[in-house]
């Protein structure tokens, strides 16, 4: 039996949105690095609500809401931040970053993938492929850290705030088959069509749906890449193998959804692809440099993690169940743990003056984060400790801008 597990095959990705909260046609999924820490972190939350009334000690009914989507990202750092023309390459910098007017750079869809080698629903010791699908993502946090005595690559951590987010199970047939598809809505005929495609896309076929009436496929299928609905139907619609009558997927409908919309099911690849492995080097922070206004943040520097908060806000708003994100005012930080002779002295003095720097992150590339007049908000404290050899500080800055040099 295969568990869901960091150690089972996983593969995620992400692509910038044209639309938001459309994922491209055709598109081109990016990898966020080649060696993730962690990825998902997802736990679907429609606020639900526990009716109650007078006349009763009990609770009378249950109904949904507006949704909140939130799923988690860790990696280490391989792609630099930034293009030449300093647009944002590695996911991260659409976090980090805000365009001209203020707003954050892009919005994302991820989209993760895991294989449970033998759980097919068919019961014939094949894949069944667990996805969690998001779209119309902005990163309400995003951070780049580093610690040069854990010997690791510089870490990226980033939180998204999703539109939408659904979880999909594809099972995998036990030998080619064509497929089938049935609404369990009569109301689901004559328009909504399912686009079925194998796993990179060899083969697929569309076959319009004709409500509970089960419509039959002509296209063998060896595998199941993806199933997509063109329109929103009333229904859950079953899409089933023809060989052995085994349920490959199901996309619920709007009656499944609190009759306010229903599921579109997985993006299609189409003529689009996954990125190959990266062949970047990835980034340390044990040769970098940090400084603040011009000179050594402190003798010697621990750990040091740069942080941006984007206070993103979600509303409700009539007839749907996604909420709108909007980002707000960018929080900027950076803490610092360090250690030196008289360090305490200085930032006692740097923190009661308010002094205000440019704390730059030079890597050993040459390349540059920076946060802009930056000020000592948190001194670390002044502690003596018996037995310890230095004393050490977690300092912690606040900026009032963060540029990326390519």
């Amino acid at each position: 039996m295969a568990f869901e597990a960091g150690i089972g095959a996983l593969r995620a990705n992400f692509i910038r949105e044209t639309t938001v909260g459309t994922t491209p046609t055709n598109p081109a999924w990016l990898r966020f690095s080649n060696e993730l820490d962690s990825a998902g972190g997802w736990s679907p939350n429609t606020n639900i609500a526990a009716r109650t009334a007078i006349g009763s000690p009990d609770v009378q009914g249950f109904s949904i809401g507006a949704e909140d989507h939130e799923l988690s990202i860790s990696y280490r750092l391989q792609r630099w931040l930034t293009t030449a023309t300093e647009q944002p390459s590695d996911a991260i910098a659409d976090g980090l970053l805000r365009d001209t007017n203020g707003y954050l750079p892009n919005t994302h869809s991820v989209l993760l993938r895991q294989v449970l080698t033998g759980e097919s629903a068919a019961g014939s010791g094949k894949d069944k492929h667990v996805y969690t699908y998001g779209t119309g993502g902005k990163f309400s946090s995003a951070s780049l850290s580093g610690d040069p005595s854990d010997s690791e690559p510089v870490l990226v951590e980033g939180t998204y705030a999703f539109e939408k987010v659904r979880s999909y199970t594809v099972s995998q047939p036990a030998s080619a088959t064509t497929m089938k598809v049935v609404s369990s809505s009569a109301s689901d005929h004559s328009g909504p069509t399912v686009t079925i495609e194998r796993d990179g896309v060899a083969t697929s076929e569309t076959l319009t749906l004709n409500g509970t009436t089960v419509v039959t496929g002509s296209t063998s299928f060896a595998d199941i890449g993806s199933v997509r609905l063109s329109a929103a139907c009333v229904g859950d619609i079953t899409v089933t193998f023809t060989t052995g009558g085994a349920t490959c997927t199901v996309i619920l409908g709007s009656t499944s959804n609190g009759s306010i919309e229903g599921d579109l099911g997985l993006p299609l690849l189409g003529s689009g692809s996954y990125e190959s492995a990266l062949s970047e080097s990835f980034y340390h922070i044990l040769g970098d440099t940090i400084t603040k206004g011009g000179s050594a943040i402190d003798t010697n520097v621990m750990t040091l993690a740069m942080s941006v908060e984007n206070n993103i806000q979600a509303d409700a708003v009539t007839r749907q169940k996604t909420k709108v994100l909007n980002e707000g005012m960018r929080t900027l930080t950076a803490t610092a743990t360090v250690f030196s002779a008289s360090g305490s002295h200085d930032a006692a003095v740097d923190h009661l003056k308010a002094t205000a720097g440019d704390i730059v992150w030079t890597f050993g590339s040459g390349q540059t984060v920076t946060l802009t007049g930056a000020v000592l908000t948190g001194p670390g404290a002044r502690v003596y400790t018996k037995g310890s050899a230095t004393m050490q500080r977690d300092n912690t800055f606040t900026a009032t801008d963060l540029t990326i040099a390519p």
